[in-house]
């Protein structure tokens, strides 16, 4: 594996691309697998006890996380996961002393740890909230087809709007759309499309949803989803070829030949940490992309009534999510079967609460477990 060598010396640890990093991780799955489940296992132990050390409720630590050993902001190979711990500030061991805060120790059940100055955004923001909008950007005519990223609500609740997050069709099928729960409500719902100037029209209603736990793959996640189904009706045109369609992503005048989305069957992992997303919200009404700043919120966000947790985050600029993007869905961009595709890994449902830069989103792989019977098995893809 080549890397990125520091330029000072070639002795220098070997500095990975995202891409060199999954290339090893794949290469080493079962092996990283094992210990990256050891290091989560050590980090629940750690992280009870320090929650309980004034260090922690006086904010000198401000998160923690499993992640592959870095340096200058790049993974090293080999890749090695350890336990990093935030601190507010770093301190010399006699500085720790005269502030009376203990020393972070190196290793804990013979996992390594790192210390780095800083904070976890989505560790030290523990409240977020959902992304529903009420003011409208770039709703699409009635006259073009339904598919994902177009602005659409529970019956007569316009100003409470989401997105659909993709829409899939089989050949002699109904075609099927998946969005959050809390944007479509529950089973029987009727669900509107909302086109320009705020006009509505009738589109189907929810066929499954769950706002709650889902355990699956060894994992329990909270969910926010919801499946709609949308009958052939008069008036509802949808894609000429079956498949699974997003507007910007996969369809629209800057694709001459679309692109095929496919479906994760896996959660998000450590590997993935800083590989490049793509969504497009209804409330954004433009390609965004991000990056994925944690793979597993296993501390919790609290968003309205309910503690989410072991969802993942995406970090993009200023204005990545907005009110209005609950539903969209989050996809990675790769080459499956010898051919540039689409993957659809997770539903965005919230955005932390200081700010639009930091998206939460479900994993794809729990939602299809949970709305269990929508995707053909050929859909799916492991990553």
């Amino acid at each position: 594996m080549v890397g990125l060598r520091s330029k000072a010396s070639l002795s220098h640890p070997t500095l990975l691309t995202q891409e060199e990093v999954l290339k090893e991780y794949l290469f080493r799955q079962t092996e990283l697998d094992s210990k990256i489940k050891t290091a989560k296992k050590a980090l629940k132990k750690l992280a009870r006890e320090l929650r309980n050390t004034d260090a922690y409720l006086d904010r000198h630590i401000t998160g923690f996380m499993v992640r592959f050993r870095t340096k200058f902001g790049y993974a090293v190979s080999p890749l090695t996961p350890v336990i990093c711990i935030n601190v507010a500030q770093k301190y010399t061991p006699s500085q720790l002393r005269s502030l009376g805060i203990p020393e972070i120790p190196r290793l804990f059940k013979k996992v390594s740890i790192k210390v780095l100055e800083g904070e976890f955004e989505t560790l030290s923001v523990r409240e977020g909230r959902f992304l529903r909008g009420s003011v409208l950007a770039s709703p699409i005519d009635f006259g073009k087809p339904l598919v994902g990223g177009v602005p659409i609500s529970k019956n007569q609740q316009a100003s409470k709007y989401g997105t659909l997050g993709m829409l899939f069709q089989e050949i002699g099928q109904e075609p099927v759309g998946f969005t959050c729960q809390h944007v479509a409500g529950g089973v029987t719902q009727s669900i509107d499309q909302i086109g320009p100037s705020s006009t509505t029209r009738d589109i189907g209603a929810v066929e499954s949803s769950v706002l709650g736990d889902c355990d699956h793959l060894g994992v329990i996640e909270t969910l926010d989803c919801a499946a709609i189904r949308f009958p052939n009706q008069p008036g509802l045109i949808f894609p000429v070829q079956p498949g699974a369609w997003i507007r910007g992503i996969n369809i629209g005048p800057e694709e001459h030949i679309p692109l095929k989305m496919y479906f994760s069957s896996t959660r998000v992992g450590v590997a993935e940490m800083n590989r490049p997303v793509f969504k497009f919200g209804a409330a954004s009404g433009v390609l965004t992309q991000g990056r994925i700043s944690d793979d597993d919120l296993a501390e919790g966000v609290i968003v309205g009534d309910k503690d989410f947790r072991h969802n993942f985050s995406i970090d993009g600029d200023e204005s990545f999510v907005q009110d209005g993007d609950s539903g969209s869905v989050i996809a990675i961009k790769k080459r499956v079967a010898g051919e540039i595709a689409f993957v659809a890994i997770g539903i965005l449902f919230a955005r932390l609460s200081n700010g639009f830069k930091t998206g939460i989103a479900c994993n794809m792989s729990h939602v299809i477990q949970k709305l269990a019977g929508v995707i053909p098995n050929e859909w799916m893809h492991p990553r």
